[in-house]
């Protein structure tokens, strides 16, 4: 019996001591995991997962934004396009005195200066395309040939009044390009950009045939973009060049910096499909339009809007984007003469609040 008591009182001694040890390597074990995360970066926060997606059209739906923007310093606001004109030649027709009322008068003539506007933008965005279209869409397929097209576009304007506005618009947007854009594209062209494309020096043992497909394919749009940056920094060095004044007849050297050509070649350097090219530039002359009719009091700025959102305007632009898409520059010219000749005798107004 005193054995068996004995044996009891050391099984309980040895019971809070094993108790002990096991307290002990607990308290190492979390100290060593504690030491472990003072010498670990702190984890980073969770982003998102849109974050996360990858947006390989980013530069150029950026690039189509700025230049969709009404905000671009063209000095568009300052001309009509021959709409301040054309209203100012489409008078509502006098009614005989028996059937006009003094409230029914100028609710016919808001109406009949609002089909009248509807009518000129039909035309001048025809006309628009088919004129002016071919040498966007020649200038960003071939943009080396910008000067050759600046010349030939210049001869092809009839009226002196478009001739002036475009001409003031094109000096523009050189100006935009020197101190806004040249340096974006320059970044992204010689710095690889965030266009994702990558040289393919991997060496694995797997097929990269599609791989080095893609990057040449890369490789390629950059150098045209790089192309185009550099006509446009060239006709822009020839613009600022002095033209002497001389009695020779040799035809002067300074360019005359049209729009649509030079329009043409700054989409293609800044990495933008052709289609976006001509709906932008289509889309562009639309808006103006309607921020002329609105400061010529012939609609109302909610109204404007909802031409501008309205499908029956995105539907005429498509339209005219396809029927002109594979019109040349030798076979372009205007659909409708007369609305050209309306924008001429703008000069005539007795008062006018545009400059064309």
């Amino acid at each position: 019996g005193h054995q068996r008591q004995q044996h009891a009182s050391m099984t309980l001694d040895q019971h809070p001591q094993q108790a002990l040890h096991d307290e002990i390597a607990d308290l190492e074990l979390r100290l060593r995991h504690a030491r472990s995360l003072l010498t670990l970066p702190p984890a980073p926060l969770s982003a998102p997962p849109l974050l996360d997606l990858p947006t390989p059209t980013h530069s150029s739906l950026h690039a189509l934004l700025l230049l969709a923007d009404s905000a671009l310093p063209l000095g568009s606001f300052a001309f009509s396009s021959g709409l301040e004109s054309y209203i100012a030649h489409h008078k509502p027709p006098s009614c005989p005195p028996s059937t006009t009322s003094s409230s029914s008068t100028p609710v016919n003539a808001a109406a009949h200066q609002l089909a009248a506007f509807h009518t000129f933008l039909h035309l001048s965005l025809a006309n628009l395309g088919s004129a002016a279209l071919p040498y966007v869409l020649a200038a960003y397929r071939d943009p080396g040939s910008v000067g050759e097209l600046d010349e030939e576009f210049d001869a092809t304007v009839a009226c002196a009044v478009a001739r002036r506005a475009s001409v003031s618009q094109g000096r523009a947007l050189v100006g935009v390009w020197e101190k806004a854009f040249v340096g974006a594209v320059g970044g992204r062209v010689n710095g690889g950009g965030s266009d994702g494309v990558h040289d393919g020096d991997g060496d694995g043992d797997g097929d990269d045939s599609s791989t080095d497909t893609g990057a040449e394919v890369g490789r390629n749009e950059q150098d045209q973009h790089a192309a185009a940056a550099s006509a446009l920094s060239a006709f822009a060095r020839l613009l600022k060049r002095p033209n002497p004044h001389t009695s020779s007849p040799a035809p002067s050297t300074t360019p005359h910096a049209h729009l649509p050509p030079l329009f043409g070649a700054l989409a293609r350097a800044l990495a933008l499909s052709a289609p976006d090219t001509a709906y932008v530039f289509l889309l562009s002359h639309a808006k103006a339009l309607l921020s002329a009719g609105v400061r010529a009091s012939v609609l109302g700025p909610y109204q404007a809007q909802a031409v501008l959102a309205s499908g029956a305007l995105q539907r005429e632009i498509g339209a005219v984007r396809a029927r002109e898409w594979h019109r040349r520059v030798a076979d372009a010219g205007l659909r409708s003469p007369l609305a050209d000749v309306w924008g001429g005798r703008h000069e005539l107004l007795y008062s006018r609040i545009f400059n064309s």
